[in-house]
């Protein structure tokens, strides 16, 4: 009781498929109340979703190498299936780059402390495949 920002895991039965989601929540101290603050799932059955992964806005996804982007406590964090020689960088909405940095191993962690709350865009250049991600801090 008397959380904020948790993370539920959900299992939906859509079709008879089981597809993998989060939900966002905030309960409060007597526990009477539930506020859900955002959600998502998987559109393809039986694959994992990080919590607080969203959907991409990007274009020329790179989907052999399956990139994962979320955020935790001011930290971007991308995550790859295969191994690859690429750039991140991260974006504010009105293009101004503000952090890049090499792809090395299938975890790359970016601090982004000295940044102030708010929607980001992160971006993998994978030989002039781009994947973008929105992502907020909070």
């Amino acid at each position: 009781f008397g959380v904020t920002d948790k993370y539920l895991g959900l299992r939906l039965d859509m079709s008879g498929d089981n597809h993998y989601g989060w939900a966002r929540l905030d309960v409060s101290d007597d526990g009477k109340t539930l506020t859900v603050k955002d959600y998502a799932y998987e559109a393809t059955a039986e694959t994992e979703i990080a919590a607080g992964a969203t959907g991409t806005i990007g274009i020329n996804s790179p989907a052999e190498n399956a990139i994962n982007v979320f955020t935790m406590e001011h930290q971007i964090y991308v995550q790859l299936n295969k191994g690859f020689n690429g750039l991140i960088t991260v974006s504010n909405l009105v293009g101004q780059q503000i952090k890049a940095a090499e792809i090395t191993g299938s975890m790359t962690t970016m601090n982004l402390n000295d940044q102030p709350a708010g929607v980001y865009l992160v971006t993998v250049d994978q030989d002039g495949a781009l994947f973008t991600k929105k992502v907020t801090l909070l």
